[in-house]
């Protein structure tokens, strides 16, 4: 879910892990004629891209085998650690 001001420029992006809380909170906004963050206006939109929906898809087999042998996925190398480490590692001339 992207949070947009009016003039389009994104703002911050969040994500919800369950679905119905996405929901809800979209159905919320879009009760609301106009929803401010700091005084200013924003728009709520979720970002859903078919590229996004093809990965989730991809790994819904995968996720719910390892929810049922009770293991917790999770990320380990995020690629702002990797990024650090190839940058930690660097020479300078």
């Amino acid at each position: 879910m992207k949070i947009l001001n009016l003039k389009g420029q994104q703002i911050s992006s969040t994500k919800t892990t369950n679905a119905l809380n996405k929901d809800r909170i979209l159905k919320s906004v879009r009760e609301n004629t106009q929803v401010t963050y700091k005084v200013r206006p924003i728009r709520i939109t979720p970002d859903l891209s078919a590229e996004t929906m093809k990965a989730r898809r991809s790994w819904t087999d995968v996720i719910q085998t390892l929810r049922e042998h009770k293991c917790q996925p999770r990320l380990i190398y995020t690629s702002k650690n990797l990024n650090y480490n190839r940058w930690r590692n660097q020479r300078i001339p």
